[in-house]
């Protein structure tokens, strides 16, 4: 199967027993659409998120479908992208183009790896009394390394700047 686009076939008839033919006949050819290359065939999501999975360098004319890891076509998703439903474990989705024709490329797998969400940390000291004007240090109990804790003000405000234990 060529890996690349292709628009002839070249017969070479050389010495040997093909030097003996006087005829080649071709009794079938047919132009497969390349399958679609994607920005990545490895994506990672966080559990009960969602992925967007993309097609690189879509072609104009060119309609992309997708398909469940079962091979699946997901009716109503035809696009240059696609965004899953939240995730709670790894999975595949394949992603396939076709013409005006209907003719249909070979799919290209998207292997979709989900990470446990973190456990919600807990603080060293849940109540601080403080006077107005003073600031407070807040820590989290028990940090897991690699973690990196945001936090929020009382209206869930995220403070910038303001990452770590």
């Amino acid at each position: 199967m060529p890996a690349q686009v292709f628009d002839k076939v070249e017969v070479r008839l050389n010495a040997g027993l093909a030097g003996v033919l006087t005829t080649v006949d071709l009794n079938y050819a047919q132009r497969v659409l390349m399958a679609p290359k994607v920005v990545s065939a490895d994506v990672t999501a966080c559990a009960t998120q969602t992925a967007t999975l993309q097609v690189a360098n879509p072609q104009a004319g060119i309609t992309y479908k997708w398909y469940d890891g079962t091979g699946a076509y997901l009716t109503g998703k035809d696009g240059t992208s696609f965004v899953t439903p939240a995730l709670t474990a790894n999975t595949k989705y394949y992603v396939a183009a076709s013409n005006a024709s209907g003719c249909l490329s070979y799919k290209t797998l998207i292997n979709v790896s989900v990470t446990p969400v973190p456990a919600v940390p807990e603080l060293q000291s849940p109540t601080v009394n403080t006077c107005v004007g003073s600031d407070v240090i807040l820590r989290v109990k028990n940090p897991v390394a690699g973690i990196t804790y945001q936090w929020f003000d009382s209206s869930n405000n995220y403070l910038t700047g303001k990452d770590g234990t």
